[in-house]
C-alpha cells in the first residue's frame, strides 16, 4: 500500500489530514499576527487590500460574545465530529480541519488574550484574519465536496 493511500484514504487514518491541515493554520495564523505585529498604518498589498492589525475584542456577537461563542463552538464541534465521522473524501477531511483549525486558533485567541486580531482589512470594510479566511475555504471545500459526491451519485442512479 502506497504512503499517500495508507495515510490519506485509508479509514483508520481519516483524522491525519484534518488534524495536519487544522495545525498548519493554526500556526500560520499565529506567525501572520507575529509578523505584522509593528505594522501601525495600513500596509497595500493588492489594490483593496490591506495589512494592519485590528483588535476584535467585541467577538462575532456584540456584547454576548462569550457565551454565545462557546455555544457556537460546542455546536459547531459538535458538527463537525459527526461529519468527520461519516467523511469519505480528502475534500470534506480537508475542509473539516480548516475549519476545525480556523475555529480553533480564533477561539483560543479570545479566551486567552480576550480579543481577536484581525490582519487583513478589506477596503477598510471587514478586517479578516488567516484564521478566518481557512473557515470560509473550510466551509466551501466542504460544500463543494458534498455536492460533487451528490451530483455523482444521482448521475450514476
Amino acid at each position: 500500500m502506497s504512503l499517500t493511500r495508507r495515510f490519506f484514504v485509508n479509514p483508520g487514518s481519516r483524522f491525519l489530514l484534518p488534524a495536519l491541515a487544522g495545525g498548519v493554520v493554526a500556526v500560520l495564523d499565529m506567525v501572520s499576527k507575529r509578523i505584522v505585529q509593528g505594522v501601525s498604518q495600513p500596509v497595500s498589498i493588492v489594490r483593496g487590500v490591506s495589512v494592519q492589525p485590528v483588535a476584535n475584542a467585541e467577538g462575532p456577537f456584540g456584547s454576548l460574545s462569550l457565551g454565545l461563542t462557546l455555544t457556537a463552538s460546542a455546536v459547531v464541534l459538535l458538527f463537525l465530529f459527526l461529519g468527520l465521522r461519516g467523511a469519505g473524501s480528502r475534500g470534506e477531511r480537508l475542509g473539516i480541519g480548516l475549519v476545525l483549525g480556523g475555529g480553533t486558533a480564533n477561539f483560543i485567541e479570545r479566551v486567552t488574550t480576550g480579543q481577536v486580531t484581525d490582519i487583513f482589512l478589506i477596503h477598510q470594510v471587514s478586517a479578516w484574519n488567516v484564521s478566518d479566511i481557512a473557515v470560509l475555504l473550510g466551509v466551501v471545500g466542504m460544500a463543494g465536496s458534498w455536492f460533487v459526491k451528490r451530483t455523482l451519485r444521482q448521475t450514476r442512479s
